[in-house]
Protein backbone atom coordinates (compact mmCIF):
# COMPACT_ATOMS: atom_id res chain seq x y z
CA UNK A 1 0.00 0.00 0.00
CA UNK A 2 2.88 2.60 0.19
CA UNK A 3 1.80 4.93 -2.86
CA UNK A 4 5.10 7.01 -3.78
CA UNK A 5 4.13 10.76 -3.19
CA UNK A 6 5.74 11.21 -6.79
CA UNK A 7 2.37 9.50 -7.84
CA UNK A 8 -0.05 12.01 -6.24
CA UNK A 9 -0.76 15.79 -6.46
CA UNK A 10 -0.78 15.83 -3.00
CA UNK A 11 1.56 17.25 -0.51
CA UNK A 12 3.97 14.60 2.19
CA UNK A 13 1.30 16.15 4.68
CA UNK A 14 -1.63 15.32 3.13
CA UNK A 15 -1.04 11.72 2.34
CA UNK A 16 0.33 11.02 5.89
CA UNK A 17 -3.24 12.19 7.40
CA UNK A 18 -4.97 10.21 5.11
CA UNK A 19 -3.00 6.97 5.76
CA UNK A 20 -3.29 7.76 9.32
CA UNK A 21 -7.25 7.91 8.93
CA UNK A 22 -7.26 4.97 6.81
CA UNK A 23 -5.34 2.65 9.68
CA UNK A 24 -7.63 4.39 12.04
CA UNK A 25 -10.45 3.15 10.26
CA UNK A 26 -9.18 -0.14 9.86
CA UNK A 27 -8.59 -0.20 13.30
CA UNK A 28 -11.67 0.64 13.89
CA UNK A 29 -13.21 -1.73 11.79
CA UNK A 30 -11.01 -4.85 13.84
CA UNK A 31 -12.68 -3.51 16.89
CA UNK A 32 -16.23 -2.69 16.36
CA UNK A 33 -17.87 -4.27 12.78
CA UNK A 34 -18.62 -8.01 12.73
CA UNK A 35 -16.79 -10.12 10.68
CA UNK A 36 -18.29 -10.05 7.58
CA UNK A 37 -18.60 -6.29 7.84
CA UNK A 38 -15.49 -5.76 8.48
CA UNK A 39 -13.84 -7.80 5.46
CA UNK A 40 -16.31 -5.90 2.89
CA UNK A 41 -15.17 -2.99 4.85
CA UNK A 42 -11.79 -2.98 4.50
CA UNK A 43 -12.05 -3.52 1.06
CA UNK A 44 -13.89 -0.75 0.24
CA UNK A 45 -12.06 1.46 2.50
CA UNK A 46 -8.48 0.58 1.00
CA UNK A 47 -9.39 0.54 -2.51
CA UNK A 48 -11.44 4.24 -2.03
CA UNK A 49 -7.88 5.57 -0.17
CA UNK A 50 -6.11 4.59 -3.08
CA UNK A 51 -7.90 6.00 -5.61
CA UNK A 52 -8.08 9.45 -4.48
CA UNK A 53 -4.43 9.55 -2.88
CA UNK A 54 -3.61 8.80 -6.71
CA UNK A 55 -6.26 11.13 -8.32
CA UNK A 56 -7.28 13.91 -6.06
CA UNK A 57 -6.18 17.21 -5.84
CA UNK A 58 -5.90 19.06 -2.10
CA UNK A 59 -9.73 20.65 -1.99
CA UNK A 60 -10.95 16.75 -3.42
CA UNK A 61 -8.88 15.46 -0.92
CA UNK A 62 -9.64 17.45 2.36
CA UNK A 63 -13.44 17.32 1.29
CA UNK A 64 -12.59 13.09 0.91
CA UNK A 65 -10.54 12.94 4.22
CA UNK A 66 -13.39 15.25 6.01
CA UNK A 67 -16.24 12.60 5.01
CA UNK A 68 -14.32 9.18 6.58
CA UNK A 69 -13.66 11.19 9.16
CA UNK A 70 -17.16 11.24 10.14
CA UNK A 71 -17.30 7.64 8.72
CA UNK A 72 -14.82 7.01 11.39
CA UNK A 73 -16.45 8.66 14.46
CA UNK A 74 -19.48 6.88 13.06
CA UNK A 75 -18.30 3.20 13.62
CA UNK A 76 -16.27 3.98 16.32
CA UNK A 77 -19.77 4.04 18.50
CA UNK A 78 -20.81 0.46 17.47
CA UNK A 79 -21.19 -1.82 21.02
CA UNK A 80 -19.60 -5.43 20.50
CA UNK A 81 -19.98 -5.65 17.26
CA UNK A 82 -23.49 -6.01 17.21
CA UNK A 83 -24.68 -6.97 13.81
CA UNK A 84 -27.91 -5.45 14.28
CA UNK A 85 -26.39 -1.99 15.33
CA UNK A 86 -24.07 -1.59 12.71
CA UNK A 87 -26.29 -2.26 9.85
CA UNK A 88 -28.41 0.68 11.22
CA UNK A 89 -25.40 2.73 12.35
CA UNK A 90 -23.72 2.40 8.58
CA UNK A 91 -26.67 2.59 6.50
CA UNK A 92 -27.92 6.13 8.46
CA UNK A 93 -24.64 7.40 8.81
CA UNK A 94 -24.75 9.05 5.03
CA UNK A 95 -27.66 10.87 6.06
CA UNK A 96 -26.57 11.99 9.17
CA UNK A 97 -22.97 13.22 7.52
CA UNK A 98 -24.88 14.66 4.43
CA UNK A 99 -22.63 12.01 2.30
CA UNK A 100 -24.67 12.94 -0.67
CA UNK A 101 -22.91 16.10 -0.87
CA UNK A 102 -19.23 15.06 -0.56
CA UNK A 103 -19.27 11.89 -2.55
CA UNK A 104 -19.26 11.60 -6.37
CA UNK A 105 -21.36 9.55 -8.41
CA UNK A 106 -18.88 6.06 -8.50
CA UNK A 107 -18.46 6.87 -4.73
CA UNK A 108 -22.23 6.99 -4.23
CA UNK A 109 -23.28 4.04 -6.71
CA UNK A 110 -20.36 2.18 -4.65
CA UNK A 111 -22.05 3.09 -1.36
CA UNK A 112 -25.06 1.62 -2.34
CA UNK A 113 -23.90 -1.53 -3.60
CA UNK A 114 -22.07 -2.39 -0.02
CA UNK A 115 -25.64 -1.48 1.74
CA UNK A 116 -27.19 -3.87 -0.43
CA UNK A 117 -24.19 -6.47 -0.25
CA UNK A 118 -24.23 -5.80 3.75
CA UNK A 119 -28.00 -6.74 3.94
CA UNK A 120 -28.23 -9.27 1.85
CA UNK A 121 -24.99 -11.20 3.13
CA UNK A 122 -25.16 -10.74 6.90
Amino acid sequence: DNISYKMSALGEQAIKRGYLLYRNILKAHYKNLPTKMRALGDIYVREEFRQNIQKADGDQFDKFLSSWEDYHRTITVIPDKDINTAKRVITEADKQNELDKKLNDEQKENLEDLKTFIYKNT
